[in-house]
């Protein structure tokens, strides 16, 4: 079976995790308006987010598959954004230090009217003696500015982390290509078979 498949982001980090299922897809910018809606629970937006994305690209191919995925993460009922400034970073990571910041990681899967959605929810616990100085280094070393919560746990977020809840690891990095995979299968998109 041919299939079109095209990720619409233009997040490096969604493009590389999504190469490394080994399925053949295209990027194109989403023309999605990402404006928080007042009261919206965390894991409404992920999944609002994600649909939006994937619905702002059009196609009348049959099985042309439009990928959309957002995640939101939250600690303590405040919204973490990516920080774009150290100082921001820092912040964050100030107040998650000693807490659990909650991940709703969503993506949709979209052709012709048809339409496939998931969303997961993963935690991370921060360490609570992680020093100041600790925190300013590790954003100099790991620059987790594009990174809602200001971290990256495939890199060196480990070094501040105390445990981490996920049934899929790359939710946390913003794709869960575990859940991603079993949706592809099922629409007929296999890389071990096609």
């Amino acid at each position: 079976m041919t299939y079109k498949l095209t990720l619409a982001s233009t997040s490096f980090s969604r493009k590389a995790l999504l190469s490394q299922i080994g399925v053949t897809f295209s990027c194109e910018s989403p023309r999605t308006d990402e404006t928080v809606i007042a009261n919206e629970p965390p894991a409404n937006r992920a999944s609002r987010l994600a649909t939006l994305k994937a619905t702002s690209i059009p196609s009348a191919e049959e099985d042309h598959w439009i990928l959309g995925s957002d995640q939101v993460a939250t600690c303590e009922g405040e919204l973490l954004r990516k920080p774009h400034t150290k100082e921001k970073a820092l912040q964050q990571l100030l107040a998650s230090r000693g807490k659990w910041v909650t991940f709703h990681t969503a993506f949709t899967l979209c052709s012709n009217g048809k339409v496939v959605e998931h969303l997961s929810e993963s935690r991370v616990r921060f360490r609570a003696d992680s020093s100041d100085s600790e925190l300013r280094r590790y954003i100099q070393l790991d620059e987790p500015l594009l990174c809602a919560g200001s971290f990256k746990t495939e890199s060196l977020g480990p070094l501040i982390f105390e445990e981490i809840e996920a049934s899929d690891p790359t939710a946390i990095q913003g794709l869960p290509l575990i859940a991603l995979a079993r949706a592809l299968r099922a629409i007929g998109i296999n890389p071990l078979t096609n």
